[in-house]
This record gives C-alpha cells, sequence and structure tokens, in this order.
C-alpha cells in the first residue's frame, strides 16, 4: 500500500493522497497489517516539516513520490524520533539538525537499508542514527545507491562499549563522507564494501570518521584499505594530516619537525617514520596539540642515518591522546 504525503497539497484520501502529517500517521495506523510505502512529496512546499513527536515507522518504507522535487528534501529538528525506521529508499535528502538522534531504537542483528539515492545528513550537533545495543548479533546499515554524509557533526554513532555495528555496502554510489562516524573506545564498527562499494571510501585515507571517534574501525573490504600511502620525501617542517602512511624524511638541509595527527580518531592506525638520507640531523616527531609521544610532551627524535634500524620508527595511536612506539 501506497501513502503519499504533500503538504500544502489538495488532499486527496482515495488516492492515497494526505497533506498533513496528522492525517498521514492516522491512515498508515488503519492500514492492514505488512509493509507499508510513505511516499514524500515536495512539490509543494519545499523542505517538509514534520511536527515534534515519535513516531512508529514499523514496517513502513520511506520513499520519494515521482511527483515530488528531482531530490526531495525533509528537515528534521530536534524532537522528532522514528521508531522501528528501517528503510529508506529512494531520492529523499533527509537533514537532521537537532541533538537526539531520530533513530536510536536498535536491538541486536537489526538492519537499515538505504538505497535509490537517498541521503542523510546531519547540521546538528547529534546523530541521525544511534547504536546503542550491547551484545548480541551487530546492527547492520546496509547501503546501496545512498549517501550518509556530514555537514560537521556524525551522521551514524557506535555509542556504547561493546556495540558492533557493521556499514555495508553494494554499490559505487554508495558514498560515507567525511565526519560521518562516531563512536566510544570498546565499540566497534567494520566497513564492509561489496563489488565495487564503497564508492566514497575507496583508498582517498582515514577521513571517513569523526574526531570523537574512539572506537574500533575494523576494513574489511579486501583491498587492503589500511595499506600505506607512500607521498613524495619531506624535507622541512610537516604537520601530518592523516595516519595510514609512510613518512620519509631527507633532514639534509637542516633538521625536521614532524607534527602528528591526533591521536584521537586514529586508534590502531599506523604511521612508519624513515630518514632516508645519510644526514645526521635530528628528526623530531612531536604530538598535536595536548598529545603525547610514548608518554612524552617533548616528543621523540630520529638522529640515525639511513642503513640502522634506528634510523626509523613506527607508532600507532591510542585513541584518545598518545601516539605509542613500537
Amino acid at each position: 500500500m501506497v501513502f503519499i504525503f504533500r503538504p500544502g497539497g489538495t488532499p486527496d484520501p482515495a488516492n492515497g493522497v494526505y497533506t498533513t502529517w496528522a492525517s498521514v500517521m492516522a491512515a498508515l495506523a488503519a492500514a492492514p497489517a505488512g509493509t507499508k510505502i510513505l511516499q514524500w512529496d515536495d512539490s509543494v512546499t519545499s523542505p517538509i516539516v514534520i511536527p515534534v513527536g515519535t513516531y512508529s515507522m514499523l514496517d513502513i518504507i520511506w520513499a520519494r513520490a515521482a511527483t515530488a522535487n528531482a531530490l526531495c528534501l525533509i528537515n528534521l529538528g530536534e524532537g522528532r524520533a522514528f521508531t522501528k525506521l528501517r528503510s529508506i529508499n529512494g531520492s529523499l535528502r533527509i537533514t537532521f539538525t537537532g541533538a537526539t538522534p531520530p533513530v536510536s531504537d536498535f536491538v541486536a542483528d537489526d538492519n537499515v537499508n538505504l538505497d535509490g539515492g537517498a541521503i542523510v545528513r546531519c547540521s546538528g550537533t547529534g546523530p541521525f542514527l544511534r547504536n546503542n545495543v550491547v551484545g548480541g548479533r551487530p546492527v547492520v546499515i546496509n547501503l546501496g545507491s545512498a549517501s550518509i554524509s556530514a555537514a560537521g557533526n556524525p551522521v551514524f554513532d557506535s555509542s556504547v562499549v561493546g556495540a558492533f555495528s557493521i556499514i555495508a555496502a553494494s554499490s559505487y554510489d554508495s558514498t560515507l563522507d567525511p565526519n560521518m562516524l562516531m563512536g566510544v573506545d570498546g565499540s566497534t564498527i567494520a566497513l564492509v564494501p561489496f563489488g565495487l562499494g564503497i564508492g566514497g571510501l575507496g583508498r582517498s585515507g582515514l577521513s571517513d570518521f569523526h574526531p570523537n571517534f574512539d572506537g574500533t574501525l575494523v576494513p574489511v573490504d579486501g583491498q587492503n584499505r589500511w595499506q600505506a600511502r607512500v607521498p613524495p620525501v619531506i624535507t622541512a617542517n610537516t604537520v601530518l594530516q592523516t595516519a595510514n602512511q609512510l613518512v620519509r624524511v631527507d633532514p639534509t638541509a637542516g633538521p625536521v619537525t614532524i607534527t602528528l595527527p591526533s591521536a584521537k580518531g586514529n586508534r590502531g592506525i599506523p604511521l612508519l617514520i624513515k630518514n632516508v638520507s645519510a644526514s645526521i640531523n635530528p628528526i623530531t616527531i612531536v604530538g598535536a596539540a595536548g598529545d603525547t609521544v610514548d608518554g612524552s610532551a617533548l616528543g621523540t627524535i630520529i638522529a640515525t642515518a639511513r642503513g640502522s634500524k634506528a634510523s626509523g620508527l613506527m607508532l600507532i595511536a591510542n585513541g584518545v591522546s598518545d601516539w605509542e612506539l613500537f
């Protein structure tokens, strides 16, 4: 059964067209059990805004109406919550501007499906989706031709120790924009692209999670996504923007200081730093503001020329405020 929500339009319940949120919700509640499709239509009023409240979306799929704008706009502010919202399939751009997630009622083994060009983004202070399930099978976010993106704030939050989430994608159009993931230390998010997905991840570095992500990010794409990048040789003081790379340094022209990226958000990600020259000028490695290197606020130094084990080192972030030497 299809129910069209067209705010500002002309009501036509006989053909499934409703112009107020109360009327469409009443119609959905009165419908027989089974799958129902709620089609959003912003052809008269755009973006669509709904009242504050908690609404059951059990067995309801969100989709774009054929008469809606090419990208149907839906704005959700604080105080809107959707229980059992598990499927968004269509060219909808949903922007959450609040602090308390609209969707946070997951149970173990839950599945969320985004497909058909759906876009979810957050411009408020809170995520759209939050997994606070401890134990049991993981919560799975399935991405088809969809994007979950961020406007400075995370879209998905793994909020408790023991929470396990899988973000799986099967389409190249499945995109995770920078800053979209957040989680606490002790939670795990696994990224699992199948075939061509995830297009927005590829090998573009590790900017796909929010700086407040303290959890474990597990690459399961079979493509060595965390293979160390090899940038050009560094010959002057440099502030690194990403981990997961081989940092080659030539201090022949004089001492070089390397400032590491923040340990927060890079838990378990390696950095390899190597003197590639015959010079013994010092290469000083220091942490970002507030960070330490193996517990030292002063950092550490490479003062040995190429050809010795001491001319290189490996650091791995603890995800909080320290880069540990290995």
